[in-house]
């Protein structure tokens, strides 16, 4: 990158409100790239001195950066994603779509939302060397920042605090300079969903679909949308991560103003278009967990209470295999009993009805306008209102009176093999 003539950095944030914000900066060879990140992040505003400030999240996308023997690699091309989850850092090589710059970025930026805050923290009166004292002390990386009413404001690093005392050394500070912090401001308890969010004509309530591989945005919806590819939910509500809409069949969207066209293999486009929505809403209404089963084990539809959709949030199920609907980044969280137990608090206390859907019925893909219908029932409200079938096979959900049946023994089948994959792998989640 730095022999390059022209490297374009875009700084803004991953969500689009201080309920959810994770700020992030992307530095490219390539001004397509730079333009893209531009309609993603949403704008942010950076309180304290740009000289002390370090960006949660840092994407490095090199145009020219790729891999010659990509087979040696387990890799099918040369452009690759390499993510550090650790320390907030991805590289990005060969000239991504925006779709690659939404998983990398996405990745890194949901793991950020749920990482830990220092138990150890100062004041923001405290000078820098009393924040060095207590580090060495108890030989911490990092110490939290709290105000004088003990709320917290933001993280100061080891290697925030060398930048500071070279400053001071140069004369530039004084010694006693308050600490100053690179995180602002602080989020509230969040979780990250591969998601899309439809807002009701009303304005006021919003219907989240979380889906497996943007399936819900390939059947070309007309809904309105709060947001797209990743949704963050908060305990004060809902806030879109990306400021616009990858729609994978940019050759059906019109080239309005504020929409980006790109060229992608095999002659195929791609569109990103603006939102122009409220930058946060409260809480949904409704939840649906969108899936195509080709085991004919789920029907069209069926209702969950706040424990059967824990387990169908924990567990996710793509059609074939099972795979957590939780964001991929956190796949690997050190402790995922919090995540399925916030899930469940958050659904409890928001009263959100939960839906499963099913897209595929006896192998068979339904239409895209016959899958607009049924989540159509959910956004207006008549599925939360239709009767439940008697009698029904499941357990794991209950089925809507009216929807084709499935055979007793394909969902029996299917939820013994949900229960012996969360058994297996989430022994020490309880639901």
């Amino acid at each position: 990158m730095g022999e390059e003539n022209d490297v374009f950095m875009q700084d803004g944030a991953v969500g689009s409100h201080r309920w959810a914000e994770v700020k992030t900066r992307v530095l490219t060879d390539d001004g397509n790239t730079a333009l893209l990140a531009k309609h993603l992040l949403s704008p942010t505003k950076i309180e304290i001195d740009p000289r002390n400030y370090r960006f949660e999240v840092v994407i490095v996308a090199s145009s020219h950066l790729a891999i010659k023997n990509p087979g040696d690699f387990g890799l099918k091309s040369g452009p690759f994603i390499a993510v550090s989850r650790k320390t907030k850092r991805a590289i990005v090589g060969g000239v991504p779509s925006s779709g690659a710059l939404i998983d990398a970025i996405g990745d890194v930026a949901s793991h950020a939302l749920l990482a830990k805050l220092p138990e150890k923290t100062v004041t923001t009166d405290s000078n820098t060397y009393d924040a060095i004292d207590l580090m060495e002390k108890e030989n911490l990386q990092e110490i939290g920042v709290v105000d004088a009413n003990k709320k917290f404001v933001g993280i100061l690093s080891l290697k925030h605090i060398s930048n500071v005392i070279d400053s001071v050394d140069d004369g530039t500070y004084d010694q006693y300079t308050p600490v100053e912090v690179f995180l602002l401001p602080p989020r509230e308890e969040t979780l990250p969903l591969n998601a899309d969010a439809i807002l009701h004509a009303d304005k006021k309530n919003t219907t989240v679909v979380v889906s497996h591989n943007g399936h819900f945005l390939k059947t070309k919806p007309s809904f309105s949308l709060f947001g797209a590819h990743n949704i963050f939910w908060s305990k004060s509500g809902l806030v879109h991560a990306w400021q616009g809409v990858n729609y994978p069949h940019g050759d059906e969207i019109k080239l309005n103003k504020g929409n980006v066209i790109e060229k992608l293999p095999k002659g195929t486009k791609a569109s990103t278009v603006p939102l122009s929505v409220p930058n946060a809403m409260p809480h949904p209404q409704n939840l649906v967990f969108l899936i195509s089963d080709t085991k004919s084990a789920l029907p069209t539809i069926g209702k969950l209470d706040s424990s059967q959709a824990s387990k169908f949030f924990t567990a996710g199920y793509n059609g074939t295999t099972f795979q957590p609907f939780f964001s991929s980044a956190l796949s690997n969280y050190p402790n995922p009993a919090e995540l399925t137990q916030f899930f469940k608090k958050q659904v409890e206390n928001s009263k959100s009805n939960v839906f499963v859907v099913n897209s595929a019925f006896r192998n068979k893909e339904m239409s895209s306008q016959d899958l607009h219908q049924v989540i159509n029932s959910v956004v207006d409200g008549s599925a939360a209102k239709a009767a439940s079938s008697k009698g029904g096979a499941f357990s794991a959900l209950t089925s809507v009176q009216g929807v084709p049946n499935v055979e007793s023994g394909d969902s029996s089948k299917f939820e013994q093999e949900m229960s012996a994959f969360l058994k297996s792998k989430f022994p020490n989640v309880t639901f």
